[in-house]
């Protein structure tokens, strides 16, 4: 059986879903750039970068498999339905936190500090 939103229900999900963790990859990609340019450590930056990317690929690993499911007839949420939804949660924040924080201190330190 087919529902009549399903294509909507999935676009929601991947929204929710995975757009956090790839927020996350971008700034610290951003940072890890301008940490190289000015010529301070950047290994954490590109650790916390390949974190952020490995939860964005979990979280589509994810989504495509609910898809998959969806597009069967199979509606069930979760327990890996959950899981995704914490590991977006958990970015979210850290986007927030890491925009706030260092992506700004790191755009505004000068080249000689």
């Amino acid at each position: 059986m087919v529902y009549p939103h399903t294509s909507l229900m999935i676009l929601l999900i991947s929204v929710f879903v995975c757009v956090p963790p790839f927020l996350v990859f971008r700034v610290l990609m951003r940072c890890y750039r301008r940490a190289e340019r000015r010529e301070i450590p950047s290994q954490r930056y590109f650790l916390g970068a390949a974190f952020g990317l490995m939860t964005f690929l979990i979280n589509l690993g994810i989504l495509l498999g609910t898809a998959l499911g969806i597009r069967s007839g199979i509606v069930e949420i979760g327990f890996w339905q959950g899981v995704a939804v914490a590991i977006a949660w958990v970015s979210f924040w850290a986007w927030i936190f890491l925009e706030l924080t260092i992506a700004r201190k790191l755009g505004r330190r000068r080249p000689t500090d």
